[in-house]
């Protein structure tokens, strides 16, 4: 996503709602099964639309608006974040702002149209992700 795209009006309650209800539908296909805390915010990363599925483990709440906030706010995913956060040079992107970036995979920007209007972001159980190269995938 470029990251000069110019922002254009804020997602309505509506639409986020359309919009949550496309990814608990993917969410819930078989075998995924995911419990997913869904949040929407608007351009400036406030909060617009939030849903937390049944079993959702409780840390999800707050990760989930997390990631929305930091995808809205620096208009790039948060797996970039992540990315740099894995290097000696990353270290520096817990001190961008208060609370730091969310630097985990799965926060992302999207676009209507030509204006970048909705974010969201759904947080993906770990068994789900890729793992790191720092962290191997644990076995079970």
């Amino acid at each position: 996503m470029p990251f000069d795209i110019p922002y254009g009006n804020s997602i309505t309650a509506d639409r986020a709602a359309d919009v949550v209800k496309a990814i608990v539908a993917e969410a819930t296909k078989s075998p995924r099964n995911w419990k997913l805390a869904i949040s929407v915010v608007d351009t400036h990363g406030d909060l617009v639309y939030f849903y937390k599925m049944d079993s959702t483990q409780p840390a999800s709440v707050t990760i989930s608006q997390n990631k929305a906030r930091t995808a809205a706010r620096y208009r790039r995913p948060t797996q970039i974040f992540n990315n740099a956060m894995q290097t000696l040079a990353g270290a520096y992107v817990a001190t961008l702002e208060s609370p730091p970036p969310a630097a985990s995979p799965s926060g992302i920007p999207l676009v209507e149209g030509e204006k970048s209007s909705v974010r969201s972001v759904a947080a993906v159980p770990p068994a789900t992700r890729t793992p790191s190269p720092a962290r191997p995938a644990p076995t079970r």
